[in-house]
Parts: structure tokens; sequence; C-alpha cells
């Protein structure tokens, strides 16, 4: 017997420049899915040359084809009964029909065809398209089963690629934390240090580099805060893919992002090396096919200038597309120099990037991406918080008492946070460029993806240990960075859907060197009658204790990687993979100057293995459950500030590795008005590295010190009660043992049973609110407020009690205007760091360099701004 269709159908007329609804007629007779694969017609081709920007949320099929239906401007023919309860992963961004289809339907077991210039059937493979659907009336939404996202209030949709497909945040079995671009605009966050505020259980810190763009990022209390080129991140930092080997330049301004996610636990199975603690991933916008821009400028406290412009630029209509994205970020600095007059902190900024889209064909396309930044300014400004003035009684007796010079000793302790009296050289300098060409190749519902990328990083910088006019301990460095990777993907579905795949392949190269220059008790000489009137020089035959300290490295790192998830019922799934890591490297060092060690080169190479086993359970369309067990390691190296003398060449160090086991939640509730997501975890973390001073000499050690246990949880709420308002809270919590310190290294000689890993505060914690108040025919206001606390925490081991940061809050607010008037404009007044705290944001007692000095860095005073933008 035939059985009788009910059919959807969908009527919207369209044209090249752009899609008006004129009707929607839809009725849903819903039943159980049944497998297929994805197709499309090639014979009809009308449809496949327009397309337009698309945003539905992931939501059944049924709901989501009939928003589809109206932003497409497409008909649909469907069977009701046949498309059951299957969900869409739902599709954000701009797409022909076609190609939305085939996301949207991507793991479903529905197929579609194209059966006219504008119409779509959508059915089982096998099916006929129905010859003469019937419209009906359209069905409304029901709780549970998905939305229309054009009349619900509820919070929209996130769709993330951290598993290295995109699918939404909701589905992912990991803890992570994204934000697309406007929210992190409205949350203050311009550059990614930023994210500091924003996500729980995640923190940055600046660093002895001296730089104001390095990147120093922890996670759940894991985190690697020196610079050296010896020495990798535990957190892995991305960009389109493209992975960033140094901690200088990843503090990055965010210029034309779409999105940024925080992957937290150890990606060592998909992201490989580097990733111990998580990953931080920035997804740039690309190129769309109208010509399209945003012009905006930002003024503020301290001579704040922004300037920023892109543009989209087609260049052959649906096939070749382009993109340029400029900006000039400017502001003084806040912390006043008191010996020279400057203003330490101060930024000029120069950024840039260019994409361009080649579409060969619907089914591959190549993106090129060429990027660069020129950053300007001086140091963050080192002063003195405490001293041991008996480290300086040789200098203060011999040198400055003799000559009439202030001794070096506790009168040079400012009290203020904005003002010091260190003199060293305050450059802070750095360049980067890179490119990458991306190409994706699809063949059905397999996937192949290649991306190829270079980059080159040269810096130079400085840091003061000492904090005071004089160069008793001061840093000069000058580093180059040139890496090249290739990344090679193959992933699809199978098994109508239920198992879904990737292998991969990967291979990094990279040549660095830096070379430091340590000004050590340098002698000076009065040049005129003032108080700080003096140049360096000779005194009495005496110059000081400089020195010279050259490292440079190669590496050369390999890796093969795969993960399959497989459906087993309709609600479970187990996900599997595995990683395998091959891993040279070559270090060359020499000191010259005061200390003396002849240059050599060693060689160490490792091999790791990182596995992945996870369940998840799908308890309904909005809750999803699982727990997964993984492992993640930290590249070996070499101490690169070893000041070893002759004989005594600096040793390797081992990788670092975790067990990580989480349980989490992930749920959207309440007709999707309450997201609740929350995770716990505990790491097994083996062979510890660690960088600290030698309390018995004049030396830096770093090794792997200590068997570790790290324990906590976090968990993120989003919730629109009413439609104006929407609300956001992510609460952390981290702890830590030391289980068992290695009574073969030196370093563990300096770690207490107390000491506290770097940067792992008990608590963090990141809220907000915004309020949409609807001015009619006057435009609409928005109001946006945010805190962020962060507990009490350490910079550095083994943890010196003046050193200390106690917990702080900061609050940021923001007032948005977009005037009815004028369409595309939207105004924005801001305050950050609303009530004026003044944390530390990095210190070190640098005592048992017999520098005498604990000098601290902390953070910009309250400042305000306002900034228009313009969309064309």
């Amino acid at each position: 017997m035939q059985q009788t269709e009910n059919v959807t159908r969908l009527s919207i007329a369209a044209h090249r420049k752009g899609l008006r609804a004129r009707s929607i007629a839809a009725a849903l007779l819903l039943s159980t899915s049944a497998p297929c694969a994805l197709c499309a017609n090639p014979g009809i081709a009308q449809a496949e040359e327009v397309t337009v920007d698309l945003s539905i949320p992931a939501q059944a099929v049924a709901t989501a084809i009939v928003a589809f239906g109206n932003q497409a401007g497409v008909t649909i023919l469907m069977n009701g009964e046949t498309i059951g309860d299957a969900r869409s992963e739902g599709v954000q961004g701009r797409y022909t029909p076609a190609a939305a289809l085939q996301a949207m339907l991507q793991g479903t077991k529905l197929t579609f065809k194209q059966v006219a210039a504008d119409t779509f059937w959508i059915g089982h493979a096998g099916e006929a398209p129905s010859a003469a659907p019937q419209p009906m009336e359209e069905r409304k939404t029901s709780p549970g089963k998905g939305r229309d996202d054009s009349s619900s209030i509820g919070l929209e949709e996130i769709r993330v690629v951290a598993r290295k497909r995109e699918e939404s945040l909701q589905r992912v079995p990991v803890s992570v934390a994204a934000f697309q671009a406007d929210e992190l605009e409205s949350r203050g966050v311009t550059n990614l240090r930023d994210l500091n505020a924003s996500v729980a259980n995640v923190t940055t810190q600046g660093g002895q580099s001296g730089s104001t763009s390095t990147g120093h990022y922890f996670i759940r209390g894991i985190g690697q805060f020196d610079f050296v080129i010896t020495t990798d991140q535990s957190v892995g930092v991305y960009v389109d893919g493209v992975y960033m080997a140094r901690t200088i330049g990843a503090g990055m301004d965010l210029v034309d992002i779409d999105h940024v996610e925080v992957l937290r636990g150890p990606q060592g199975t998909l992201f490989g090396r580097n990733t111990v603690a998580g990953a931080i991933q920035i997804i740039t916008s690309r190129p769309g096919e109208e010509t399209a821009g945003i012009i905006e400028a930002t003024g503020g406290s301290r001579n704040h200038f922004d300037g920023k412009f892109s543009i989209d630029l087609p260049i052959v209509e649906s096939k070749v597309l382009s993109k340029i994205s400029v900006a000039s970020i400017n502001q003084d600095g806040y912390i006043e120099r008191l010996a020279t007059g400057e203003e330490a902190g101060k930024r000029e900024n120069l950024v840039g990037r260019a994409q361009v889209l080649v579409k060969a064909s619907d089914d591959f396309d190549l993106l090129f991406s060429i990027d660069g930044s020129r950053h300007r300014g001086n140091s963050a400004g080192e002063q003195m918080i405490n001293v041991r003035v008996s480290d300086f009684d040789f200098y203060n007796n011999f040198i400055l008492a003799t000559q009439g010079f202030p001794l070096a000793d506790s009168r040079f302790i400012t009290g203020d946070p904005h003002k010091t009296w260190s003199n060293a050289r305050s450059g802070d300098d750095q360049d980067i460029w890179g490119a990458s060409l991306t190409a994706t190749y699809r063949m059905g519902d397999t996937e192949l993806k290649s991306i190829t990328a270079y980059r080159e990083l040269e810096y130079s910088t400085a840091f003061d240990f000492d904090g005071t006019p004089y160069p008793l301990a001061e840093q000069d460095l000058d580093g180059q960075s040139k890496q090249f990777s290739q990344e090679l993907q193959i992933g699809g579905d199978a098994l109508e859907g239920d198992l879904k795949w990737l292998l991969g392949a990967f291979y990094f190269h990279e040549n660095a060197s830096e070379l430091n220059f340590v000004s050590y008790f340098h002698a000076i000489v009065r040049n005129g009658p003032g108080d700080l009137d003096f140049e360096r020089g000779t005194f009495f035959g005496f110059t000081g204790f400089d020195f010279w300290n050259f490292v440079s490295q190669k590496t050369n790192s390999y890796a093969a990687f795969g993960q399959v998830t497989y459906s087993f019922t309709d609600k479970w799934s187990v996900t599997a993979g595995i990683r395998y890591t091959y891993e040279k490297k070559t270090e060359f060092s020499e000191l010259t100057g005061f200390l003396e060690r002849p240059g050599g080169a060693l060689d160490e190479n490792w091999t790791n293995i990182s596995p992945r086993l996870g369940l998840e359970f799908q308890a309904t369309e909005d809750v999803l459950l699982y727990t997964s067990i993984s492992r993640g390691f930290r590249s070996g190296g070499f101490n690169g500030r070893s000041l070893a003398p002759a004989g005594q060449f600096p040793e390797s160090y081992d990788p670092e590795k975790i067990w990580a086991y989480e349980a989490g939640l992930k749920s959207d509730l309440l007709d999707h008005r309450l997201r609740l997501n929350a995770a716990g975890f505990f790491y097994n973390y083996q062979d510890f590295q660690g960088t600290t001073l030698n309390p018995d000499s004049l030396d830096f050690l770093a090794g792997n010190i200590a068997k570790l246990h790290v324990w906590g949880f976090e968990v993120e709420a989003a919730a629109r009660p009413i439609e104006p308002l929407t609300l956001t809270l992510g609460i952390g919590r981290t702890a830590q043992s030391i289980e068992e310190v290695d009574p073969n290294a030196l370093l563990g000689q300096s770690i207490r049973p107390d000491t506290r890993l770097i940067n792992s505060p008990k608590w963090t914690l990141a809220g907000s609110a915004e309020y949409v108040i609807d001015l009619g025919n006057a435009g609409s206001l928005t109001l946006l407020g945010n805190v962020a606390y962060k507990a009490g925490h350490e910079f550095f081991l083994p943890n010196f009690p003046d050193e200390h940061q106690k917990g702080y809050a900061l609050v940021n607010a923001r007032v948005s205007y977009a005037p009815q008037s004028i369409k595309n404009l939207e105004l924005q007044v801001f305050v950050r760091n609303l009530t004026d705290k003044t944390p530390k944001i990095y210190a070190q007692n640098t005592t048992p360099l017999y520098t005498g000095s604990t000098v601290a860095i902390f953070g910009p005073p309250r400042e305000w701004g306002i900034t228009a933008k313009y969309r064309f």
C-alpha cells in the first residue's frame, strides 16, 4: 500500500543580490529517523550560484528546515513522517543553499536533491521526490524538539571546531568556552590576554621578557611562565589551525575574528605536543560573497586611539573572494619612570591580514592568508617592592657612596604601583609575519584538509631585575624564530552517520635563537651635579660582571593521529583516539663575558603516545553527559638559562605528562533560555617541569621536579530569563598537592611541600549581565557589565612571600547605542577596571641572584573610551 505523503512546501522568491521571503506553508508529522547519504543534483545549478548569510542553531531537522527556507529563499519539499526526530547541527555563516543543506543534514541519515532552480527535496536515499506537493499549515515548535530562532528568545547556538570538525558546542564532550567576536568586544576583550577576565579556570600573566606582547596562559592551574626558546608552552595557541610556538607575540590583538575557543584539559590526541593544559583557538573571519566591511574608531584615556578597518572584496563572483583587515592600536603608558620621565607600558601596534578564498568547485576550495603585526612600545615598568640591602653593600660602598650617589636601598620603593625608579632600557619591539594555505576537498561524506604554514618572529626587549636607577641587574633580549608546519586531515562519516572519524599527520620545524645580555653590577661614573647624573663606565678599573648568554635551538616534530566516535545506540556513543609523536631537538649555547662557557651543542629526542577514551550519553536532545580519560604531554627541553661554567654543560630534561580524568554535563534547559555546563577533573601529573633560582649559587635551574595531583571543576551558566536580559556566570575551582619530589633533581631542593603552582588560584569567577532597551524609533540601548575574580596566587617557584598576589576583582562596564536613523552605526562608551584596582601581574624575588630586590609589574589603572563602528 502506498503511503500518503504529508509534504512541507516553502516558496520564497530569490534574486542574485539578496533574497526576500514571500510565503511559508509547512506541516510536519514526526516519526523516527532512517538512514541515507547526502547528495545534490548537479544538473540544476541556478540556486548554487546564490549565497546568503545563515544563522540557524542546532535543533530538530524539521524546524531547522523551516528556518532555512525563511533565510535562504528556496522551496523545500519534505515528508514529515520521513523526517521524524532527526536533529540538525545547524549552520552559521555564508553558504549556497546546497552547501548549507549538506552541512545541516550531516550525520542525520537524510539526503537532499535539487529538483528545480529554487527547490530542494529532503528525504531518504532511494525515495522519489514528490511531484505534486500539497502546502499545509506551519507546525509550531515543541519544547525540547528545537526551535526557529526567528521567534524564540532562547540563547543562540555556538558553533566550534574543538574536535577539528564544525559542530554545536553543546554536542562536544570536552570542557570548552567559546566566544563570538561581538561577545568578546562587549566584554572588553581586545587582546588574547584579556581572556583572563572571561573564562573560569583560565588565567594569564606577564613575564620577565619585559614585552607587553608576551602571552603566558594557564588553564586549571597548569601553565608556563618562562619565555626562553628552550622551554615550550603548556597551553597551545592556534590561529586558523596553525600552531604558534613562542610566548613572545602570543599576546595577540584580536582583529576581525569570528570566534575564540578555549579547550580545557589535555588535547594530546587531536592537537598534540604542548597542549598538556589545554588549547586556545582563534578562528578569523573568512571572506564574504558580497562587498561589505566595517570601519571602527576608538578614543579614550592615556591618548588611546585605535582605528580598525575590514572589507570583503569579491574578485570573481561566488568563486574568488578576498578580505582585507587592518588595525592601528595606540595608547600611552601608565607607569611613570621617575629617573627618565618616560612612561612604561606604551604601545603602538599595527596589525594586518589579507585572505583570498578560491572556490574551485562545490567540493574544493583554497584559502590563502597572510598576516603581519608590528609592535613598538616600551616595557611594562618593573618596580622595586622589597629589598635586602646587604646584597648591595659592595656596590653601595665602592661605587655609589664614593661618588655621592643615593644608595641602593628602600628609598627606591615608591609605594605607588604606577611609579618606578627603574632606569633600564625600555624598548619593546616585535615584528611578526606569517602565511598559510588551507586546502579543503570534500568527497561525499569524507573531507580532506591540508594546512600549510610559515611564520617568522623577531623581537627586542628588556627587563629590570632590581628596580633601581642603577644597572645592578638588567636584561636586554634579542631573538628570532622561524617555523614551518604542515598538517593533513581526512575525516568524515560512515555507517550511515553512526561513525565519525578523523585521521591526520603533522610536521613542525622551528629554528630559533636568543641573545640575552645581562648587565650585572655595572659600574657608573658621575657626569653631572645631580643625584642621578651618571653614565655607564669603568670606575677605578672596575667595569662590572656583565655577560652574554647565547642559545639557539632547532626542533623537528612528527606526529600521526586518529580519533573515532561511534554511536552504538541513539543515545550512547564512545570516542577513542590516539596520537604518536616523535620529536628531536638540538641546542647550542655559549656564555661570554664575565661568565665564560665555550659553545657546544646537545641533541635529544623523545617519543610519546597520547590516547583518549570517552563515553557519551545524550540523555535528551538538549542534555549531554560525558566522561573521558586522556593523556597529554609537554615537550622535553634544555636549560637555556644555565649559567654553569665551563665543564658543566647544561643538561636536557624529559617531557612532562598528564593523565586526565574528566566527567561533564552540557545542557540547554527551559526552552533554551538556560544553558548549564559543568565539568570535574583529576590530573595525575608526572615529571612536572619547573624553573626556579638556585638558592646556593648564581644560577637558574630547570628540570623535572615532581609528581603532582591537580583536581577541581568548572560550572558555566548562561540565561535569558526575559528577551532583553542575558546573564552569564562561570565558576572555577582548582586544588593541588605535591605528591613526590624527585630526589635526584637539584631543582627539587628549592620546592617546599606547601609550594603552589604558578598562577594557580584556588577560585576564579567570571560573570556578566547584558540588558537591551528598545527605544522604538530612536533605536536601541545596550547596557553591559562584567566582573572577574581571581583568588590569591603565585608568580614564581618556590613562592617567596613578597611575590604573592592576594585575591582581587576587576569590573568593566559598557553602554552601546544603535540609532534607528542610521541603520549600521553603533556607538559605545566603556570603562575598564571601574573600581581602579591595581593588582600585580608579575612579581619575582631576585635575592638568590644576590641582587637584593623583589620587583613587580602592576596592572593598568581605570580607563575609559568611546568607540564608533559603522558597517557597510
